[in-house]
């Protein structure tokens, strides 16, 4: 939570370890939890000149680019990773890039073919019940994140993406149910 100290740091291992893409990496990480995507994305991608197959700095480009909202070049990222080192945190990205872009059944074959990877990943079913929602298979999303709602690990987010399930579906007041546990009542 200290993204400035971790900038600065970042910024400290550039200067003192020119070339070495690590530092460079590590700083643009820090700025797109600090909400400067701009910035991260061009840090990343002097990260990769510096060392193109730097799969680090490839999740960093590709998390500013979905947050700056050009889908289709995180796509490419998310895509480049992959051909490096197939990984969980690849086929996640890929799947929101995918899912930004509309296509959703390749979003899901992301999010699934990360899940093999690691099945246990809160993020990636939480994505992959979010994309069911968002196609229209609401009793599929529903059943997926409901469980991942029930995990002790679950956060506001999940269960909101529970709420938007449901409320996608057209069940309105289990919705709002659901949603009362982390909003105010003229939130939900």
């Amino acid at each position: 939570g200290h993204f400035r100290a971790a900038a600065g740091r970042g910024r400290g291992g550039s200067a003192r370890r020119p070339g070495d893409a690590r530092p460079m990496s590590g700083l643009g990480r820090g700025l797109l939890d600090g909400g400067d995507a701009g910035n991260s994305a061009a840090v990343c991608g002097a990260a990769l000149e510096q060392d193109p197959r730097n799969v680090t700095a490839l999740h960093g480009l590709g998390n500013a680019l979905i947050v700056l909202d050009r889908p289709r070049a995180a796509v490419e990222r998310f895509q480049a990773a992959l051909a490096i080192r197939p990984g969980a945190r690849s086929y996640n990205g890929l799947g929101v890039a995918l899912d930004m872009t509309g296509d959703r059944a390749a979003a899901r074959k992301a999010y699934r073919r990360g899940l093999r990877i690691d099945p246990e990943s809160l993020s990636l079913r939480n994505n992959l019940g979010l994309s069911l929602a968002l196609s229209g298979r609401y009793k599929a999303a529903v059943a997926m994140l409901r469980d991942v709602a029930s995990d002790p690990r679950s956060t506001a987010r999940e269960r909101q993406n529970l709420a938007l399930a449901y409320g996608l579906s057209g069940d309105p007041e289990m919705a709002a149910r659901i949603a009362r546990i982390d909003l105010t009542e003229t939130q939900v």
